[in-house]
């Protein structure tokens, strides 16, 4: 700590030289905007066995129609890692804390997401049972994380090739009533007017009635989709330091992609109660493409019945407002919007599917196989790397193809990805910027690694001020930084505290921008090292948990790790 310390000296120096320069704001910026696009291609044959022979010969790349040079080209097939390592995480003394991954693998790593968000207890009592007969037949050489999307992202059991501590987690998760789908529990219905009711309401009245539910239903979709998106980012960014393929088995009931109203519904998001989510979910795709991470979604409803009829095949003998289906018109008609919801809900797992590079499994019960299908899938695969030839990055999506010169031959891969500059990000809205630090610094979401730090946390001393004193060594190489016509090399951070009670309380948010101006030695001497930060607390005796945050605001890229400090009443005691 000794040489961060002093960097941070340097740094102070060099800060003070730059507001004295004359030039504050140059207008010459020295950029880089080569780079490379990695592309994860899986080759199966007509059996759907992998293909593990192909060069970079047998392959063409693609992006908006024109061809592109292969600059790298991998081939990653399962790892040989036994059961049992990896299992013990990195020491670190007692007051530093790190987001650096522990666990390291030759191959693919791989995520089940059991989404109890958008999938009802009844259904998750059928995944469970699964579940537990899958991990017996787990290869104890395919690492596996699991997940569980309720009121919060909860880490259910960190990577591991044991199969006997994933059947410990799974046996421990109980089922969890999600608190926005409509009907949480399965089975019928919910009835919004009991038919008795319904029969002695005007028709004006009930179709009152029925815009208030659909009004209804449609802001909790809508409050469920963005948190479910915020999630699979929050996975994404979690995911970002591990290098290599991440296959993502994400198991739920999904959402729709579109919201259609009849009525005009007075709704915040405006129009007629209409809302499509396509582009949050090409956003969303694009940050976990940005990951490496294919998602194979798994359809948690299996081979379904309409509606109304429940799980025991007890028929339901009216709609959800109370009107009978005992007439073919009505069932007809109940049955037509069951299907719309299914097939809503199978092109939102369609769609990530194939923006990522995965598959979407639906229409089976035997959950079991298309898991492992999916972790065997995602295992031998092939990585192209393209320098683009269009070096305009103007935000746009482009269209990535893949064709292989080997007959008989299926490829699979993510379609394509938004060119956004490097520096785009600072072109955001505030609220934007404000809704991503603040979710990556929640204790719901887990700790994420798109930048790597240690942080040393010192309770309160004399020599800070009697305040608790958090230094972090940032890896310097993600970061963007820029030589301008003052010749220093500037970049421009954000460095984060959330303060949580030791209950899990958010109590209060610390954050400064740390702008970097660094004369070309201490540049050099950062680049070998880490870049430093600090922040100073001021806080009463008591334990807390931290959630400690950099943030790259050139690019958005972010870094967390988690710390527990304890602040005696002697600690932070005002010096005599």
């Amino acid at each position: 700590m000794k040489n961060l310390c002093v960097l941070l000296t340097l740094l102070v120096s060099a800060f003070a030289q730059a507001q004295t320069t004359p030039e504050e704001k140059p207008s010459t910026v020295v950029r880089v905007n080569t780079r490379l696009v990695l592309v994860d291609v899986v080759a199966i044959d007509r059996k759907g066995a992998p293909v593990p022979d192909l060069t970079a010969q047998d392959f063409t790349v693609l992006e908006d129609g024109q061809p592109q040079q292969v600059r790298n080209f991998s081939f990653q097939k399962a790892s040989t890692v036994s059961a049992g390592e990896n299992a013990a995480p990195r020491p670190l003394p007692p007051d530093v804390f790190t987001n650096v991954p522990s666990y390291k693998s030759g191959g693919a790593l791989n995520v089940i997401l059991l989404d109890a968000m958008n999938t009802t207890t009844l259904n998750q009592a059928a995944l469970h049972d699964n579940l537990l007969k899958v991990l017996q037949k787990l290869p104890n050489d395919r690492p596996l994380a699991v997940y569980v999307l309720g009121a919060r992202l909860t880490l259910l059991q960190g990577f591991t090739t044991n199969p006997a501590l994933l059947q410990t987690a799974m046996k421990a998760f109980k089922e969890k009533k999600s608190p926005l789908l409509e009907n949480a529990t399965g089975g019928l219905r919910n009835e919004w007017v009991p038919p008795a009711v319904a029969q002695q309401m005007p028709a004006g009245m009930l179709s009152r009635v029925q815009e208030f539910a659909q009004a209804t239903v449609a802001a909790s979709t809508d409050l469920r989709v963005t948190y479910t998106l915020d999630a699979l980012q929050a996975l994404a960014r979690s995911l970002a330091a591990y290098p290599g393929r991440k296959n993502l088995i994400w198991v739920s009931e999904s959402f729709p992609l579109v919201i259609m109203s009849e009525h005009d519904l007075n709704l915040s998001h405006g129009g007629r109660g209409d809302k499509n989510y396509s582009l949050q979910l090409e956003h969303t795709a694009d940050i976990l493409t940005s990951a490496q991470v294919a998602v194979y979604t798994v359809d948690a409803r299996g081979i379904t019945n309409q509606s109304f009829f429940s799980a025991g095949g007890t028929a339901s003998t009216s709609d959800e407002m109370g009107r009978p289906l005992a007439n073919p018109t009505a069932r007809q008609q109940q049955a037509g919007l069951d299907t719309n919801e299914a097939q809503s809900n199978r092109a939102t797992e369609n769609d990530v599917a194939q923006q990522t590079g995965g598959e979407a499994f639906y229409n089976t019960n035997d959950f079991g196989k298309v898991i492992l299908k999916s972790i065997e899938d995602g295992s031998t695969y092939y990585t192209l790397a393209y320098s683009p030839e269009n070096r305009n990055w103007d935000g746009r999506f482009r269209k990535i193809q893949v064709k292989t010169s080997r007959s008989g031959v299926k490829l699979r891969y993510r379609t394509g990805y938004i060119a956004a500059d490097l520096r785009a990000y600072e072109k955001q809205s505030p609220a934007q910027r404000n809704h991503d630090l603040a979710q990556a610094l929640n204790f719901d979401f887990p700790a994420s690694t798109a930048l790597l730090f240690e942080a040393r946390v010192l309770p309160p001393s004399e020599s800070a001020g009697n305040k608790l004193k958090v230094t972090f060594a940032i890896d310097p190489h993600p970061i963007v930084f820029e030589k301008q016509q003052d010749g220093l090399q500037h970049a421009d951070l954000t460095c984060a505290v959330q303060v949580y009670s030791s209950k899990g309380e958010p109590l209060r948010t610390e954050a400064a921008n740390l702008k970097a101006a660094l004369p070309v030695d201490i540049y050099e001497n950062v680049m070998k090292t880490h870049l430093p930060c600090q922040q100073l607390i001021d806080l009463p005796a008591g334990d807390y948990f931290l959630r400690l945050g950099i943030r790259d605001n050139s690019t958005g890229l972010i870094g967390t790790a988690d710390a527990r400090v304890s602040v005696t009443a002697a600690a932070n005691k005002p010096p005599q």
